[in-house]
């Protein structure tokens, strides 16, 4: 353990930029690999998370309503960093959130991008493995994880099967809030190998509300060519060659309020970024 006063701290603010990860399925679920919760995922440009982070003799952090769910856990995690890590105080500003729940790895990615701020703030030496394992996360799959470092498209390996898996795979199958930290997922290269669970995903879309089954479902008839919901949703992404005919089609769906808000982005090839701040 590091004493706090051991470590060098920059008398300037550092802003962290990280983009936000949809995931596309879970693969492999009857563990036939000897793996479980692996992910194929990828970063995109927009909704993306910005903090900045600045030395201080005590722990504050200010957000807007998006990112408010979080104030408290940064807090804690804040702290748990300074007694695993050393460091002094900090006032953490959240400039952009995303939003929670709602398929994006908002929890994660907000964890991770404070702390890397905070990090390069006191000049501390330490991994993002160790960093999601001091944030109880990597429990189930590593998208948010390993795509923070990395940025793009990726498929991640999970977990290697515990013994008992197959009399009761649903045990461990968990989702990542109840999962708890784990060791970072190791990036499969052998994309052939993979099996995409398309029947789980139409059971997690099952569970979602009327509006977004019929935009599911109407999607393709509608300029759209191919549509998914990323992790347990109600996010959901599409790809079009029409994109006129898709945006008329979901401005009417917006204004009968099936619909909150549509947008176009782009893949983020790039990993989070620590930058300046003003």
């Amino acid at each position: 353990m590091l004493n706090p006063m051991e470590t060098t701290m920059r008398t300037d603010p550092v802003m962290i930029e990280s983009p936000c990860r949809l995931s596309f399925t879970l693969i492999d679920l009857p563990g036939a690999s000897g793996r479980k919760n692996g992910m194929a995922s990828m970063m995109v440009h927009d909704p993306s998370f910005v903090c900045s982070v600045y030395p201080s003799d005590r722990i504050t952090v200010e957000s807007d309503d998006v990112g408010s769910e979080y104030r408290d856990l940064i807090v804690q995690y804040i702290e748990k960093l300074r007694c695993e890590l050393g460091g002094g105080g900090a006032r953490v500003v959240v400039d952009r959130s995303i939003p929670s729940h709602s398929g994006f790895g908002s929890k994660t990615n907000t964890l991770l991008s404070v702390a890397k701020g905070f990090a390069a703030v006191y000049s501390l030496d330490v991994t993002t493995d160790r960093l999601a394992e001091f944030a109880g996360r990597a429990g189930t799959s590593g998208g948010t994880v390993n795509l923070i470092d990395r940025g793009g498209f990726l498929v991640d390996g999970g977990h290697s099967t515990p013994p008992g898996f197959h009399d009761n795979p649903s045990k461990y199958l968990l989702p990542s809030r109840y999962a708890g930290a784990g060791r970072r997922p190791p990036i499969l290269i052998a994309l052939n190998t993979i099996t995409f669970e398309s029947y789980f995903k139409g059971r997690q879309i099952d569970l979602q509300n009327d509006n977004l089954k019929h935009v599911v479902n109407q999607a393709r008839e509608n300029g759209i060519d191919a549509i998914g919901m990323s992790s347990m949703g109600p996010v959901c992404f599409s790809f079009t060659r029409t994109p006129a005919r898709a945006v008329a089609w979901l401005d009417e769906l917006r204004s009968r309020g099936v619909v909150r808000r549509h947008w176009f982005t782009r893949a983020a090839n790039y990993p989070a970024r620590s930058i300046r701040a003003e």
